[in-house]
């Protein structure tokens, strides 16, 4: 008599979809880094400007993802950094078209934009146990394992939101194969042709 969830009564199903069951001791699920944000975590918003019902409260998300309130019942114009557009109020805001833009909402735009672009310099972040590198050429994310003998560096298109520089003091604690791969990514950008202008 076979064991019904032997891989030879599984291959002798024909026309069925069976799915394969592992079993673990716990051993692996130690071993896997489930760092980043819970899988029900609210998606950062659309880059943009967004308005309440009454269009008292209109707020600015960078291409970062960062939420500033730009205008309020008791200032017309202001650039306050809040940590997320309201939850509460989220669903009823409404995305304003470009077209309903004044002239102070637009400065205060490119006032939020240049000060998300001065905020990042060249260094090394983490955020939720992952490493990223910025230099003067772009942005990386150093992927791989703490105990992991090499990482591996993959251009992104800016730094994530919420992504905090590492400390001067915390730099000795970090995995010698991370600086291995910021010295691959130094030596691509010195091999890589320089323009002339």
């Amino acid at each position: 008599m076979m064991y019904p969830l032997s891989r030879e009564s599984l291959v002798q199903t024909p026309g069925r979809v069976v799915a394969w069951i592992h079993v673990t001791d716990g051993a692996e699920l130690e071993s896997l880094d489930c760092a980043g944000p819970a899988a029900n975590s609210r998606p950062a918003p659309t880059p943009g400007m967004y308005q309440d019902e009454e269009g008292a409260r209109v707020y600015y998300v960078t291409a970062r993802g960062q939420a500033y309130l730009v205008r309020s019942p008791e200032a017309p114009s202001l650039l306050q950094p809040v940590d997320a557009l309201p939850v509460a109020e989220a669903a009823l805001l409404e995305e304003l078209d470009e077209d309903a833009y004044d002239r102070a909402l637009c400065i205060l735009a490119e006032a939020a934009d240049a000060l998300e672009s001065e905020s990042v310099s060249v260094g090394i972040y983490e955020q939720d146990g992952h490493y990223y590198y910025v230099n003067e050429d772009g942005v990386y994310l150093l992927y791989g394992v703490k105990g992991a003998r090499r990482f591996c560096a993959v251009t992104l298109p800016e730094l994530p939101v919420g992504a905090q520089m590492v400390a001067e003091d915390q730099m000795h604690e970090l995995p010698a194969a991370l600086y291995l791969a910021i010295d691959d990514v130094e030596e691509r950008a010195d091999a890589s042709p320089q323009v002339q202008s």
